[in-house]
């Protein structure tokens, strides 16, 4: 597949990410404009106020995500055109006959030859590397987003946010390490070799 035929795919895409985030959307402003109706505690409330925090996020998650799927389709074209290129290659150097031991021997060195060459020359191309540049940058900016959105969530149903989890597991691991010393400390007090067991605590 060509970056050419690719086009009419990324559009189709991009009218799918649309719809999905504009029916999000909807959703999000209907439960807004029935405010008198919403309970003022709860998920639906919680919603309600960061509906518009909400509405961006989606938007831009989905902003990203369009833009990653146009460069996985580019980085696939370019890998694919490679691939056909070696193949080529392969084909054209390849012996008539193939059947000796020798021969097929031949013909794995020239097919390892062909795709080393080109996918080298690929890897080590700026586009290429522009690309695959663009499609992770995307990817670690979606990500974000899904995040953030994840946070505002479980904040409104009352559940641990990633950051919460994230703090406490901080907080074990700095307890773990506090106990330890305190242990190795009371180990060498106990074998007869002086420490200051108040500067650990």
């Amino acid at each position: 597949m060509t970056e050419n035929e690719s086009k009419p795919n990324d559009k189709k895409y991009e009218d799918a990410f649309k719809n999905m985030i504009q029916s999000w959307a909807d959703t999000l402003n209907w439960i807004q404009n029935r405010t008198p109706d919403i309970p003022t505690i709860g998920p639906a409330a919680g919603l309600l106020r960061n509906s518009v925090t909400i509405n961006a996020e989606l938007a831009k998650a989905a902003e990203e995500l369009a833009e990653f799927n146009k460069m996985l389709t580019q980085y696939y074209a370019k890998v694919s055109t490679a691939w056909m290129e070696a193949t080529r290659k392969v084909m054209t150097k390849c012996p008539p006959d193939i059947t000796d031991e020798k021969a097929k021997e031949q013909v794995k060195k020239i097919w390892i030859d062909a795709f080393e060459e080109e996918f080298t020359n690929l890897f080590d191309s700026e586009d290429f590397a522009e690309i695959f540049g663009k499609m992770l940058k995307h990817e670690v900016e979606f990500n974000i987003h899904i995040r953030k959105l994840v946070e505002i969530y479980s904040k409104d149903l009352n559940m641990p946010t990633r950051s919460e989890i994230e703090s406490i597991y901080f907080e074990i691991e700095r307890i773990k390490r506090k106990l330890k010393e305190i242990s190795d400390a009371i180990e060498e007090m106990s074998g007869g070799k002086k420490k200051d067991l108040a500067k650990v605590l």
